[in-house]
Protein backbone atom coordinates (compact mmCIF):
# COMPACT_ATOMS: atom_id res chain seq x y z
CA UNK A 1 0.00 0.00 0.00
CA UNK A 2 1.41 3.36 -0.59
CA UNK A 3 1.39 5.35 2.63
CA UNK A 4 3.06 8.39 1.42
CA UNK A 5 4.40 10.68 -1.51
CA UNK A 6 7.30 8.21 -2.52
CA UNK A 7 9.03 8.12 -5.39
CA UNK A 8 8.29 11.65 -7.59
CA UNK A 9 8.56 11.49 -11.67
CA UNK A 10 11.48 14.29 -11.95
CA UNK A 11 13.24 11.63 -9.70
CA UNK A 12 12.98 8.72 -12.16
CA UNK A 13 14.12 10.87 -15.14
CA UNK A 14 17.02 11.87 -12.84
CA UNK A 15 17.74 7.49 -12.75
CA UNK A 16 17.16 8.28 -16.45
CA UNK A 17 19.43 10.04 -17.04
CA UNK A 18 21.83 8.48 -14.83
CA UNK A 19 21.09 5.61 -17.28
CA UNK A 20 21.70 7.03 -20.49
CA UNK A 21 25.17 8.19 -18.88
CA UNK A 22 25.80 4.53 -18.18
CA UNK A 23 25.01 2.86 -21.28
CA UNK A 24 28.47 0.79 -21.83
CA UNK A 25 29.72 1.01 -18.04
CA UNK A 26 30.20 -1.47 -15.52
CA UNK A 27 27.25 0.69 -13.95
CA UNK A 28 24.57 0.13 -16.93
CA UNK A 29 23.14 -2.87 -15.39
CA UNK A 30 22.55 -1.53 -11.93
CA UNK A 31 21.08 1.53 -13.87
CA UNK A 32 18.85 -0.60 -15.42
CA UNK A 33 17.19 -2.23 -12.26
CA UNK A 34 16.91 1.35 -10.45
CA UNK A 35 14.94 2.01 -13.18
CA UNK A 36 12.76 -1.22 -12.76
CA UNK A 37 12.41 -0.23 -8.92
CA UNK A 38 11.24 2.91 -9.46
CA UNK A 39 8.48 1.83 -11.93
CA UNK A 40 7.23 -0.67 -9.80
CA UNK A 41 7.51 1.71 -7.11
CA UNK A 42 5.08 4.06 -8.51
CA UNK A 43 2.86 0.66 -10.06
CA UNK A 44 3.87 2.10 -13.46
CA UNK A 45 3.43 -1.52 -14.81
CA UNK A 46 4.14 -1.03 -18.64
CA UNK A 47 7.58 0.86 -17.90
CA UNK A 48 8.56 -1.90 -15.13
CA UNK A 49 7.66 -4.75 -18.06
CA UNK A 50 9.87 -2.04 -20.63
CA UNK A 51 13.05 -2.42 -18.31
CA UNK A 52 12.56 -5.84 -17.05
CA UNK A 53 12.92 -7.03 -20.93
CA UNK A 54 15.96 -4.67 -21.24
CA UNK A 55 17.52 -6.30 -18.96
CA UNK A 56 16.83 -9.62 -20.51
CA UNK A 57 17.54 -8.96 -23.70
CA UNK A 58 20.95 -7.05 -22.74
CA UNK A 59 22.23 -9.57 -20.21
CA UNK A 60 20.58 -12.86 -21.56
CA UNK A 61 17.70 -15.35 -20.04
CA UNK A 62 20.80 -17.26 -18.78
CA UNK A 63 21.88 -14.08 -16.17
CA UNK A 64 20.52 -15.00 -12.60
CA UNK A 65 19.32 -11.84 -11.61
CA UNK A 66 17.57 -11.53 -15.02
CA UNK A 67 15.90 -14.86 -14.35
CA UNK A 68 14.91 -13.22 -10.45
CA UNK A 69 13.61 -10.58 -12.45
CA UNK A 70 11.48 -12.32 -14.41
CA UNK A 71 10.67 -14.79 -11.63
CA UNK A 72 9.20 -11.64 -9.86
CA UNK A 73 7.15 -10.36 -12.59
CA UNK A 74 5.56 -13.32 -12.97
CA UNK A 75 4.34 -13.48 -9.95
CA UNK A 76 3.03 -9.71 -10.40
CA UNK A 77 1.72 -10.85 -13.57
CA UNK A 78 -0.61 -13.65 -11.63
CA UNK A 79 -1.68 -11.36 -8.89
CA UNK A 80 -2.38 -8.37 -10.86
CA UNK A 81 -4.66 -11.13 -13.16
CA UNK A 82 -6.58 -12.51 -10.32
CA UNK A 83 -7.25 -8.41 -9.25
CA UNK A 84 -8.67 -8.30 -12.98
CA UNK A 85 -10.25 -11.53 -12.43
CA UNK A 86 -11.88 -10.48 -9.25
CA UNK A 87 -13.26 -6.68 -10.43
CA UNK A 88 -14.67 -7.82 -13.84
CA UNK A 89 -18.22 -8.90 -13.98
CA UNK A 90 -19.28 -6.83 -11.21
CA UNK A 91 -21.71 -3.84 -10.56
CA UNK A 92 -19.10 -1.55 -9.93
CA UNK A 93 -19.26 1.88 -11.26
CA UNK A 94 -16.41 3.52 -12.02
CA UNK A 95 -15.58 7.43 -12.69
CA UNK A 96 -12.40 8.10 -14.20
CA UNK A 97 -11.59 11.79 -13.52
CA UNK A 98 -9.22 13.46 -15.59
CA UNK A 99 -7.86 16.34 -13.86
CA UNK A 100 -7.47 20.14 -16.21
CA UNK A 101 -8.44 18.80 -19.14
CA UNK A 102 -9.76 20.78 -21.57
CA UNK A 103 -12.43 19.13 -23.67
CA UNK A 104 -10.72 20.97 -27.26
CA UNK A 105 -7.68 19.08 -25.70
CA UNK A 106 -9.05 15.22 -25.70
CA UNK A 107 -7.59 14.16 -28.78
CA UNK A 108 -4.75 14.42 -27.71
CA UNK A 109 -4.92 11.19 -25.83
CA UNK A 110 -5.74 8.94 -28.14
CA UNK A 111 -7.17 6.03 -25.57
CA UNK A 112 -9.43 8.68 -23.81
CA UNK A 113 -10.91 9.85 -27.16
CA UNK A 114 -11.92 6.26 -27.87
CA UNK A 115 -13.27 5.44 -24.60
CA UNK A 116 -15.38 8.69 -24.81
CA UNK A 117 -16.79 8.05 -28.25
CA UNK A 118 -17.58 4.86 -27.77
CA UNK A 119 -19.68 5.55 -25.33
CA UNK A 120 -22.80 8.24 -24.86
CA UNK A 121 -20.72 11.70 -25.47
CA UNK A 122 -21.83 14.66 -23.55
CA UNK A 123 -20.50 17.22 -26.56
CA UNK A 124 -21.40 19.97 -24.31
CA UNK A 125 -20.83 19.31 -21.12
CA UNK A 126 -19.73 22.35 -18.86
CA UNK A 127 -18.62 22.47 -15.56
CA UNK A 128 -20.18 25.27 -13.20
CA UNK A 129 -17.01 26.21 -11.67
CA UNK A 130 -13.74 25.75 -13.28
CA UNK A 131 -11.51 24.44 -10.02
CA UNK A 132 -11.33 20.99 -8.64
CA UNK A 133 -13.02 21.40 -5.01
CA UNK A 134 -15.97 23.59 -6.29
CA UNK A 135 -16.53 20.38 -8.92
CA UNK A 136 -16.74 17.58 -6.07
CA UNK A 137 -19.48 19.65 -4.57
CA UNK A 138 -21.45 19.91 -7.77
CA UNK A 139 -21.36 16.46 -8.25
CA UNK A 140 -21.99 15.16 -4.34
CA UNK A 141 -24.74 17.67 -3.78
CA UNK A 142 -25.73 19.72 -6.86
CA UNK A 143 -25.16 22.82 -5.59
CA UNK A 144 -23.73 25.90 -7.51
CA UNK A 145 -21.15 27.72 -5.38
CA UNK A 146 -22.97 31.23 -5.38
CA UNK A 147 -26.55 30.39 -5.60
CA UNK A 148 -26.36 27.64 -3.59
CA UNK A 149 -23.96 28.73 -1.20
CA UNK A 150 -21.81 25.44 -1.67
CA UNK A 151 -18.75 27.86 -0.94
CA UNK A 152 -19.41 26.92 2.52
CA UNK A 153 -20.15 23.29 2.24
CA UNK A 154 -16.99 21.14 4.28
CA UNK A 155 -16.30 17.40 3.14
CA UNK A 156 -18.20 16.73 6.61
CA UNK A 157 -21.06 17.72 4.51
CA UNK A 158 -20.95 15.65 1.62
CA UNK A 159 -23.17 12.37 2.47
CA UNK A 160 -25.68 15.34 2.84
CA UNK A 161 -24.95 15.39 -0.88
CA UNK A 162 -28.15 14.12 -3.25
CA UNK A 163 -25.58 11.98 -5.54
CA UNK A 164 -24.29 10.37 -1.53
CA UNK A 165 -27.77 9.69 -0.27
CA UNK A 166 -28.87 8.51 -3.59
CA UNK A 167 -26.20 5.68 -4.04
CA UNK A 168 -26.73 4.95 -0.39
CA UNK A 169 -30.12 4.14 -0.83
CA UNK A 170 -29.35 1.89 -3.89
CA UNK A 171 -26.76 -0.04 -1.87
CA UNK A 172 -23.69 1.57 -3.10
CA UNK A 173 -20.79 2.56 -1.36
CA UNK A 174 -19.28 5.63 -2.28
CA UNK A 175 -15.16 5.72 -2.48
CA UNK A 176 -12.52 7.70 -4.23
CA UNK A 177 -8.95 7.62 -4.60
CA UNK A 178 -7.42 11.08 -4.71
CA UNK A 179 -4.11 13.10 -4.21
CA UNK A 180 -6.17 16.07 -3.17
CA UNK A 181 -9.27 15.14 -1.08
CA UNK A 182 -8.94 14.60 2.43
CA UNK A 183 -8.96 10.67 3.12
CA UNK A 184 -11.79 11.32 6.25
CA UNK A 185 -14.01 8.09 7.27
CA UNK A 186 -16.52 7.88 4.11
CA UNK A 187 -13.42 8.47 1.63
CA UNK A 188 -12.24 4.54 1.00
CA UNK A 189 -8.72 5.28 -0.30
CA UNK A 190 -5.70 4.64 1.01
CA UNK A 191 -3.82 7.46 -0.31
CA UNK A 192 -2.22 8.60 2.57
CA UNK A 193 -0.71 11.86 1.84
CA UNK A 194 -2.78 14.79 3.25
CA UNK A 195 0.40 15.98 5.42
CA UNK A 196 1.57 17.51 2.19
CA UNK A 197 1.42 20.45 0.61
CA UNK A 198 -1.16 20.94 -2.50
CA UNK A 199 1.63 21.59 -4.56
CA UNK A 200 3.87 18.39 -3.50
CA UNK A 201 0.43 16.58 -4.15
CA UNK A 202 0.33 17.02 -7.56
CA UNK A 203 3.64 15.37 -8.11
CA UNK A 204 1.96 11.87 -7.46
CA UNK A 205 1.56 9.86 -10.03
CA UNK A 206 -1.84 9.02 -11.17
CA UNK A 207 -0.58 5.05 -11.24
CA UNK A 208 -0.50 5.12 -7.87
CA UNK A 209 -4.06 6.35 -7.44
CA UNK A 210 -4.79 3.80 -10.02
CA UNK A 211 -3.03 0.76 -7.83
CA UNK A 212 -4.96 1.74 -4.80
CA UNK A 213 -8.54 2.24 -6.60
CA UNK A 214 -8.19 -1.64 -8.13
CA UNK A 215 -6.81 -2.92 -4.85
CA UNK A 216 -9.92 -1.30 -2.68
CA UNK A 217 -12.31 -2.40 -5.81
CA UNK A 218 -10.81 -6.05 -5.40
CA UNK A 219 -11.09 -5.89 -1.34
CA UNK A 220 -14.87 -4.42 -1.56
CA UNK A 221 -17.60 -6.42 0.35
CA UNK A 222 -20.02 -4.66 -1.52
CA UNK A 223 -20.90 -2.35 -4.90
CA UNK A 224 -19.17 0.49 -5.47
CA UNK A 225 -19.15 3.96 -6.86
CA UNK A 226 -15.55 4.57 -7.51
CA UNK A 227 -14.20 7.98 -8.39
CA UNK A 228 -10.32 7.59 -9.38
CA UNK A 229 -9.09 11.37 -9.54
CA UNK A 230 -5.86 11.48 -11.94
CA UNK A 231 -4.11 14.73 -11.46
CA UNK A 232 -0.81 15.68 -11.83
CA UNK A 233 -0.40 14.78 -15.15
CA UNK A 234 -2.67 16.70 -17.24
CA UNK A 235 -3.03 19.53 -14.12
CA UNK A 236 0.12 21.42 -13.22
CA UNK A 237 2.97 20.76 -13.26
CA UNK A 238 1.77 18.34 -16.08
CA UNK A 239 4.89 15.84 -15.09
CA UNK A 240 5.69 12.32 -15.76
CA UNK A 241 8.83 10.10 -16.22
CA UNK A 242 9.79 10.67 -19.48
CA UNK A 243 10.40 13.96 -19.67
CA UNK A 244 11.97 16.87 -17.33
CA UNK A 245 9.62 19.00 -15.37
CA UNK A 246 9.87 22.21 -14.90
CA UNK A 247 9.33 22.68 -10.83
CA UNK A 248 8.03 26.03 -10.35
CA UNK A 249 4.09 26.28 -11.55
CA UNK A 250 3.18 29.20 -9.69
CA UNK A 251 5.22 32.54 -9.74
CA UNK A 252 6.15 35.39 -11.32
CA UNK A 253 4.96 34.11 -15.48
CA UNK A 254 2.51 31.52 -15.55
CA UNK A 255 1.20 32.09 -19.08
CA UNK A 256 4.84 32.63 -20.17
CA UNK A 257 5.81 29.05 -18.87
CA UNK A 258 2.48 27.12 -19.52
CA UNK A 259 3.07 28.50 -23.57
CA UNK A 260 6.81 27.45 -23.29
CA UNK A 261 6.05 24.16 -22.08
CA UNK A 262 2.97 23.18 -24.29
CA UNK A 263 5.69 20.04 -25.53
CA UNK A 264 5.56 18.61 -22.09
CA UNK A 265 2.09 19.66 -21.04
CA UNK A 266 0.89 16.82 -24.50
CA UNK A 267 3.63 14.80 -23.52
CA UNK A 268 2.14 13.88 -20.17
CA UNK A 269 -1.38 13.83 -21.32
CA UNK A 270 -0.28 10.72 -23.64
CA UNK A 271 1.67 9.54 -20.47
CA UNK A 272 -1.31 9.41 -18.64
CA UNK A 273 -3.73 7.49 -21.27
CA UNK A 274 -1.32 5.02 -21.77
CA UNK A 275 -1.75 4.25 -18.20
CA UNK A 276 -5.62 4.57 -18.47
CA UNK A 277 -5.49 2.55 -21.07
CA UNK A 278 -2.97 -0.02 -18.97
CA UNK A 279 -5.40 -0.03 -15.48
CA UNK A 280 -8.70 0.28 -17.56
CA UNK A 281 -8.27 -3.22 -18.42
CA UNK A 282 -8.85 -4.21 -14.40
CA UNK A 283 -12.69 -2.60 -14.80
CA UNK A 284 -13.94 -2.68 -18.39
CA UNK A 285 -16.08 -5.38 -17.72
CA UNK A 286 -17.88 -3.67 -15.07
CA UNK A 287 -21.64 -1.69 -14.72
CA UNK A 288 -20.95 1.15 -15.58
CA UNK A 289 -17.69 3.27 -16.83
CA UNK A 290 -17.68 7.35 -16.77
CA UNK A 291 -15.39 9.37 -18.39
CA UNK A 292 -14.99 13.15 -17.03
CA UNK A 293 -12.85 15.70 -16.84
CA UNK A 294 -13.55 18.76 -14.22
CA UNK A 295 -12.29 22.20 -15.75
CA UNK A 296 -9.79 23.70 -18.18
CA UNK A 297 -7.09 25.88 -18.40
CA UNK A 298 -5.78 28.76 -20.12
CA UNK A 299 -3.22 28.46 -23.09
CA UNK A 300 -2.87 31.97 -24.04
CA UNK A 301 -3.39 35.43 -22.88
CA UNK A 302 -7.55 35.46 -22.97
CA UNK A 303 -9.71 38.19 -21.01
CA UNK A 304 -11.63 35.26 -19.32
CA UNK A 305 -11.26 31.87 -20.93
CA UNK A 306 -15.16 30.67 -20.87
CA UNK A 307 -14.44 27.76 -23.37
CA UNK A 308 -11.18 26.28 -22.31
CA UNK A 309 -12.33 26.63 -18.71
CA UNK A 310 -15.83 25.31 -18.25
CA UNK A 311 -16.14 23.01 -21.36
CA UNK A 312 -15.37 19.63 -20.11
CA UNK A 313 -15.45 15.75 -21.08
CA UNK A 314 -17.81 13.78 -20.40
CA UNK A 315 -19.15 9.93 -21.17
CA UNK A 316 -20.89 7.03 -19.69
CA UNK A 317 -19.44 3.75 -21.21
CA UNK A 318 -22.26 1.22 -20.14
CA UNK A 319 -23.14 -2.73 -20.73
CA UNK A 320 -24.79 -3.34 -23.75
CA UNK A 321 -25.41 0.61 -25.01
CA UNK A 322 -24.31 1.48 -28.22
CA UNK A 323 -22.26 4.66 -28.36
CA UNK A 324 -23.99 8.29 -29.09
CA UNK A 325 -23.35 11.75 -29.10
CA UNK A 326 -25.90 14.00 -27.10
CA UNK A 327 -25.20 17.65 -28.36
CA UNK A 328 -27.74 19.46 -25.80
CA UNK A 329 -25.96 21.56 -23.15
CA UNK A 330 -25.11 20.39 -20.21
CA UNK A 331 -24.03 20.98 -16.59
CA UNK A 332 -22.02 18.87 -13.94
CA UNK A 333 -24.57 19.75 -11.55
CA UNK A 334 -26.95 17.27 -12.80
CA UNK A 335 -24.85 14.53 -12.14
CA UNK A 336 -27.02 13.11 -9.85
CA UNK A 337 -29.40 12.33 -12.25
CA UNK A 338 -27.18 10.72 -14.57
CA UNK A 339 -26.42 8.23 -12.22
CA UNK A 340 -30.12 8.07 -11.50
CA UNK A 341 -30.61 6.90 -15.05
CA UNK A 342 -27.46 4.37 -14.99
CA UNK A 343 -29.03 3.05 -11.61
CA UNK A 344 -32.39 2.72 -13.36
CA UNK A 345 -31.32 0.85 -16.42
CA UNK A 346 -32.74 3.46 -18.65
CA UNK A 347 -30.04 5.68 -20.45
CA UNK A 348 -32.75 7.00 -22.93
CA UNK A 349 -34.23 10.61 -22.63
CA UNK A 350 -31.21 11.88 -21.05
CA UNK A 351 -31.01 14.99 -23.08
CA UNK A 352 -33.94 15.98 -21.65
CA UNK A 353 -32.69 15.91 -18.04
CA UNK A 354 -31.36 19.45 -18.95
CA UNK A 355 -34.16 20.74 -20.46
CA UNK A 356 -32.62 24.59 -21.28
CA UNK A 357 -30.74 25.77 -24.01
CA UNK A 358 -27.82 27.31 -21.88
CA UNK A 359 -26.14 26.52 -19.17
CA UNK A 360 -25.28 28.85 -16.08
CA UNK A 361 -21.31 29.37 -14.67
CA UNK A 362 -20.24 30.63 -11.23
CA UNK A 363 -17.37 31.24 -10.16
CA UNK A 364 -15.88 32.85 -6.22
CA UNK A 365 -13.29 34.60 -5.62
CA UNK A 366 -9.93 32.53 -5.22
CA UNK A 367 -8.69 32.14 -1.42
CA UNK A 368 -6.13 30.14 -1.19
CA UNK A 369 -3.30 32.60 0.18
CA UNK A 370 -0.74 30.43 -1.76
CA UNK A 371 -2.53 31.48 -5.04
CA UNK A 372 -3.53 34.85 -3.61
CA UNK A 373 0.55 35.74 -3.36
CA UNK A 374 0.93 33.92 -6.58
CA UNK A 375 -1.48 36.55 -8.26
CA UNK A 376 0.26 39.30 -6.81
CA UNK A 377 3.47 38.29 -8.33
CA UNK A 378 2.28 37.54 -11.77
CA UNK A 379 2.14 41.01 -13.71
CA UNK A 380 1.48 39.26 -17.16
CA UNK A 381 -1.46 37.24 -15.36
CA UNK A 382 -4.86 38.45 -16.79
CA UNK A 383 -6.59 39.76 -13.56
CA UNK A 384 -9.92 38.42 -14.39
CA UNK A 385 -9.12 34.69 -14.56
CA UNK A 386 -9.59 34.79 -10.77
CA UNK A 387 -12.29 37.66 -9.78
CA UNK A 388 -16.05 36.40 -9.07
CA UNK A 389 -18.62 36.11 -11.69
CA UNK A 390 -21.55 34.45 -13.29
CA UNK A 391 -22.56 33.92 -16.65
CA UNK A 392 -24.29 31.92 -19.28
CA UNK A 393 -22.71 29.87 -22.28
CA UNK A 394 -25.04 28.85 -25.24
CA UNK A 395 -24.35 26.89 -28.36
CA UNK A 396 -23.87 30.13 -29.71
CA UNK A 397 -22.47 32.79 -27.55
CA UNK A 398 -21.72 33.40 -23.71
CA UNK A 399 -21.89 36.01 -21.31
CA UNK A 400 -20.28 36.94 -18.14
CA UNK A 401 -20.26 39.82 -15.05
CA UNK A 402 -17.68 39.85 -12.89
CA UNK A 403 -18.35 41.31 -9.37
CA UNK A 404 -16.64 44.34 -10.16
CA UNK A 405 -19.23 45.00 -12.80
CA UNK A 406 -17.24 44.09 -16.00
CA UNK A 407 -18.90 42.61 -18.59
CA UNK A 408 -17.98 40.21 -21.37
CA UNK A 409 -20.00 38.87 -24.22
CA UNK A 410 -18.70 36.55 -26.90
CA UNK A 411 -19.59 35.09 -29.59
CA UNK A 412 -18.33 31.49 -30.32
CA UNK A 413 -14.58 31.61 -30.68
CA UNK A 414 -14.11 34.37 -27.94
CA UNK A 415 -11.76 36.08 -30.01
CA UNK A 416 -13.51 39.63 -28.78
CA UNK A 417 -15.85 40.67 -26.31
CA UNK A 418 -18.44 42.61 -27.90
CA UNK A 419 -20.12 43.84 -24.91
CA UNK A 420 -20.11 47.66 -26.17
CA UNK A 421 -21.65 46.53 -30.26
CA UNK A 422 -25.11 47.98 -30.34
CA UNK A 423 -25.80 44.76 -32.63
CA UNK A 424 -25.78 42.63 -29.48
CA UNK A 425 -27.72 45.10 -26.89
CA UNK A 426 -30.98 43.15 -26.63
CA UNK A 427 -29.28 39.78 -26.83
CA UNK A 428 -26.60 40.61 -23.53
CA UNK A 429 -29.90 41.93 -21.98
CA UNK A 430 -31.78 38.81 -22.20
CA UNK A 431 -28.47 36.35 -21.18
CA UNK A 432 -27.59 39.14 -18.46
CA UNK A 433 -31.49 38.16 -16.69
CA UNK A 434 -30.74 34.60 -16.64
CA UNK A 435 -27.12 35.08 -15.67
CA UNK A 436 -28.71 36.45 -12.12
CA UNK A 437 -27.01 39.42 -10.08
CA UNK A 438 -26.47 37.54 -6.73
CA UNK A 439 -22.79 37.36 -5.56
CA UNK A 440 -21.03 36.73 -1.88
CA UNK A 441 -20.14 39.30 0.08
CA UNK A 442 -16.17 38.33 0.42
CA UNK A 443 -15.79 41.31 2.91
CA UNK A 444 -18.05 39.31 5.39
CA UNK A 445 -16.89 35.75 4.56
CA UNK A 446 -13.55 35.20 6.23
CA UNK A 447 -12.92 32.87 3.47
CA UNK A 448 -12.03 35.01 1.73
CA UNK A 449 -9.58 37.57 3.45
CA UNK A 450 -7.30 36.88 1.28
CA UNK A 451 -9.31 38.08 -1.77
CA UNK A 452 -10.07 41.32 -0.13
CA UNK A 453 -6.26 41.89 0.48
CA UNK A 454 -5.78 41.05 -3.43
CA UNK A 455 -8.53 43.11 -4.43
CA UNK A 456 -6.32 45.91 -2.14
CA UNK A 457 -3.21 45.29 -3.78
CA UNK A 458 -4.77 45.09 -7.67
CA UNK A 459 -7.01 48.02 -6.86
CA UNK A 460 -10.08 46.19 -7.75
CA UNK A 461 -13.40 47.17 -6.74
CA UNK A 462 -16.55 45.52 -6.07
CA UNK A 463 -19.74 47.25 -8.19
CA UNK A 464 -22.25 48.98 -6.57
CA UNK A 465 -24.69 47.45 -8.70
CA UNK A 466 -24.53 43.82 -7.73
CA UNK A 467 -26.86 42.22 -4.60
CA UNK A 468 -24.99 39.74 -2.48
CA UNK A 469 -26.67 36.39 -1.41
CA UNK A 470 -28.13 36.37 1.78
Amino acid sequence: WYSGLGLRYDEIYADYELYQKSCGTEEEKNSIKRLIGDYLEIKDFVNAEKWIRQLSEHYGDEDTEVQQYQGLWNEIQNCLEEIRRSINGKEHIVVNWVDALRYDELSNMEYLCRQVQSGINFERMYTPTPYTNAVMKALIAGKYIIDDKAFMMTQDDYKDGKLWKYLESHGYQFAISSPVFWKGSFYNSNCGIMQYSYEERAWVPSTVVQFDAICRLYEAKERCFYIIHNLGETHQPNSNPLTPTEKKWSGSDLLQLIQDRMGQIIQSQKYLDGQLQYYGRFYQDIRCNIYMSDHGFFRKEEPICIEGYHHVVFSICSKGVQGRNIQTMFSLVSFTELVEKILEGDLSGLNKIHDKDYVLIERDDVYGQGLCRSLKKDRRRVDLSFIQYRGIVTKEDSFVRLATGKEFYFRNDESENLRDDERYKERIDYLRSLAGNKYINIYKEKKYQEAVKLYQYKDWHVSEDIEFIE
